[in-house]
């Protein structure tokens, strides 16, 4: 059991923590797996832990199973404030992590009658909410005052990517990363569905390098509209192995020297182990990110996926490959997130739960407000 275990007001060595969280082909599966990465550790901890989600995929929908967390389908979202309520009826809880665009203060006070306290992972700061802690991973220049009219005066905020909610492989292989010389080894990696098809089109522009020295790994999804197309540039090039059904990336991406991927949670789990990356923005929530990024100098951005080419990628992949200065990079990315930040959470978690607010009674509205 982990050190992180403490214990609470009630006396109980039980901290019980809910997850409101969704995966589909059309926002991805980084909100849930980001919840699921922090589930795990508190579950190590002794926590009990249970996810509400709407109609997961099943793939997701058994690794959350697999993980030991108990799941509940929250059966419409149109009224997903009151099924969420009494999903979560049965007890009281001392966190309620919610990770989902499209909740907001409403939602979170109506919940507040079935958790002590409440967490909310958000990165938009485009709503209000109800939440004693907020964390937000994503790297900006200034973080001042994004949150000021957003949150109660008394939220403790955690922001950046030294909070970024990675699994614990990477702060493990982070004790060993050393920052990259130079282009050895390339990993290509666009999420599950990538229906842009921005993996095929990243393979065949690094094999256009006429490199043959150059090993390349190329991560696809069987669920992938092209993933047959990927196996068959793979099969038709001994530098290119392609890989399928990971369990995690961690250690292709420590044993990769440069990356080709998408702008979003990714992103953290590279800088982590000094890999640099050329990426490409999949969603509109990435691209402030993105930018940031391209600004500090911590990452190529070649753009928004509809506008992104063969010849594009290309391109950029030779100016890199053939940079002098590419350990400076490395060094940089690696500066920036050190993998200890779901440790870090957790921690916090744990610790303000014995700090927890009183329960809401039966006088506590039955209904959601309306916007």
């Amino acid at each position: 059991m982990s050190y992180l275990l403490r214990v609470f007001n009630s006396g109980s060595t039980v901290m019980f923590v809910a997850f409101r969280a969704d995966a589909s082909e059309q926002i991805g599966s980084g909100h849930l797996m980001r919840c699921i990465t922090l589930a795990d550790t508190l579950k190590e901890s002794g926590a009990q832990t249970r996810f509400l989600c709407h109609d997961l995929p099943d793939s997701m929908w058994q690794l959350v199973k697999a993980r030991g967390h108990q799941l509940m389908s929250v059966k419409s979202p149109e009224t997903d404030a009151a099924a969420s309520s009494h999903l979560l009826s049965d007890r009281h809880w001392d966190w309620l992590i919610v990770d989902h665009y499209g909740l907001d203060i409403q939602w979170e006070t109506f919940l507040r009658r079935r958790s002590s306290k409440i967490m909310v992972i958000d990165d938009l700061a485009n709503r209000r909410h109800d939440c004693d802690m907020l964390l937000d991973q994503n790297y900006r220049k200034s973080d001042r005052g994004r949150y000021a009219n957003l949150v109660p005066p008394s939220c403790s905020l955690r922001l950046g990517p030294k909070y970024a909610l990675l699994h614990r492989d990477y702060a493990r292989l982070r004790a060993s990363a050393e920052p990259r010389e130079s282009v050895k080894r390339l990993l290509i990696y666009f999420g599950g569905s990538d229906l842009a098809d921005l993996t095929s089109r990243s393979l065949r522009a690094a094999v256009s390098l006429g490199r043959t020295d150059l090993k390349i790994d190329v991560v696809s999804s069987q669920i992938s509209p092209r993933s047959n197309e990927v196996r068959k540039i793979a099969d038709d090039h001994p530098s290119i192995t392609c890989h399928q059904n990971l369990p995690s990336l961690a250690p292709l991406i420590a044993a990769s020297d440069l990356s080709i991927g998408a702008m979003g949670s990714t992103s953290w789990e590279r800088m982590c182990l000094g890999v640099p990356t050329i990426g490409v923005i999949l969603a509109d929530n990435q691209k402030e990110v993105a930018a940031e990024l391209q600004e500090a100098n911590l990452a190529v951005c070649l753009g928004t996926q509809e506008n992104v080419n063969e010849e594009m990628i290309a391109g950029r992949l030779r100016r890199v490959v053939q940079s002098r200065d590419f350990r400076t990079w490395s060094e940089r990315c690696m500066s920036l997130c050190d993998g200890r930040g779901t440790h870090r959470i957790a921690e916090s978690l744990i610790n303000d739960a014995k700090t927890a607010s009183p329960v809401l009674t039966e006088q506590t509205p039955e209904k959601p407000a309306q916007s």
